[in-house]
C-alpha cells in the first residue's frame, strides 16, 4: 500500500471542498427543475412574473453559482496537483476565502434573521479547502521548493 504524501492529501481536501458544494447545488438545481417543470406550477398561472422573480429564480441562481464554484475548485485542485503552481494556489486561496466566506456569511446572517441556530453547512467546504491549502503550502513555498522552477499555465 502506498503512502499518501501530505501534498496529495491536501489536493484531495481541496477537491473534496469543491465536490461538496457541487453535489449539493446539483441536487438543488435538479429539484428546481422538477418543481418548476414537472410539479405543476399553479402559482405561475396566477402571477408568473412576481413568482418567477422571487424565490425560484434566486434558488436557481444560487445553485448554479455554487455548481460553478465547486467545479472550478475541482479543476483548480487538479491543475495544482499537475503543475504545482503558486499562482493556482493563490487563486484557490482567494476563491475559498471570498466565495466560501461570502456563502458562510449569507447562511449565518439568514439563520440569525430567522432566529435559527444550527451548524452552518458552508463551513465544511471552507474548512476542507483551508486544510488542503495549509497542507500544500510547504510543498510549494518552502525554500527547497523555491529553488525549483515554478511552472505557470
Amino acid at each position: 500500500m502506498t503512502r499518501i504524501r501530505v501534498f496529495d492529501f491536501g489536493i484531495l481536501c481541496i477537491a473534496c471542498a469543491g465536490i461538496v458544494p457541487f453535489l449539493v447545488s446539483t441536487n438543488l438545481y435538479v429539484q428546481f427543475l422538477i418543481d418548476f417543470h414537472v410539479g405543476g406550477c399553479s402559482v405561475c398561472n396566477e402571477a408568473p412574473l412576481e413568482w418567477i422573480y422571487k424565490y425560484r429564480t434566486c434558488r436557481q441562481i444560487m445553485s448554479v453559482n455554487l455548481m460553478n464554484t465547486g467545479a472550478s475548485s475541482i479543476l483548480l485542485a487538479f491543475l495544482l496537483h499537475k503543475y504545482r503552481s503558486k499562482i493556482i494556489w493563490s487563486f484557490l486561496f482567494c476563491s475559498i476565502l471570498w466565495v466560501g466566506g461570502n456563502d458562510l456569511f449569507a447562511v449565518i446572517s439568514q439563520a440569525v434573521a430567522n432566529g435559527e441556530i444550527y451548524f452552518p453547512m458552508p463551513l465544511i467546504p471552507i474548512l476542507l479547502g483551508f486544510i488542503g491549502l495549509i497542507l500544500t503550502w510547504n510543498s510549494l513555498f518552502s525554500q527547497s521548493a523555491a529553488n525549483t522552477s515554478d511552472s505557470v499555465l
